[in-house]
């Protein structure tokens, strides 16, 4: 026999053998025994929730309440009037709005109001070649506040920071006693009358 004929007939013998041992005695097939219940399995995973929409935005923070609305006076009305006439550059018709509103110059009126008019006032005029009359209204200003001063952009200006300097030293002069003229000599007495002649 070759070798492939020798090997053939070994694996079929020990086949058979195995089969053999595997027949109960007298050759008969042992019973199968009934299968086992099922091991218990851990319960079937939950499907899976559905994704969730994603949540809504956080709502945007309440806008904050508008100041509130400052009433203001007519006095406030008419310098505020006359302040946009001058940052528009019409300072005639600033002179004429701040001028012309009496309820700025009223004795009850906040001296801050009359203070920034007499400046509004002192710039136009001292623009449109005024310049007494805007000597005149820094007079009146350093009058209700003699420690009042220019901010420095306002006091570097070439036309109106020389005329607040004069006045605010002039405000700021030790005042000088009042002089009083000297007395005039008495007239003389009239001369005695003369006797007259006879």
């Amino acid at each position: 026999m070759s070798r492939t004929g020798t090997r053939r007939a070994t694996c079929l013998a020990s086949i058979a053998l195995l089969l053999t041992a595997c027949a109960g005695p007298g050759g008969e097939t042992p019973p199968v025994a009934p299968p086992s219940p099922p091991a218990p399995t851990a319960p079937a995973p939950a499907p899976a929730p559905a994704p969730r929409p994603p949540a809504p935005a956080p709502a945007p923070a309440p806008a904050p309440p508008p100041p509130p609305v400052v009433v203001k006076s007519p006095a406030e009305q008419r310098l505020a009037e006359g302040i946009a006439l001058y940052d528009a550059g019409d300072y005639r018709a600033a002179i004429r709005k701040l001028q012309g509103s009496p309820e700025i110059w009223a004795k009850d009126t906040p001296a801050a109001v009359a203070i920034e008019a007499h400046k509004t006032l002192a710039f136009s005029m001292c623009v449109t070649g005024q310049r007494s009359a805007c000597r005149r209204q820094f007079d009146a200003l350093l009058k209700l506040d003699p420690a009042y001063e220019l901010k420095p952009s306002e006091a570097g200006h070439p036309q109106w920071g020389p005329v607040f300097a004069q006045a605010k030293r002039a405000a700021n002069a030790p005042a000088k006693p009042a002089v009083k003229p000297p007395a005039k000599p008495a007239a003389p007495a009239s001369p005695a009358a003369k006797p007259a002649a006879r």
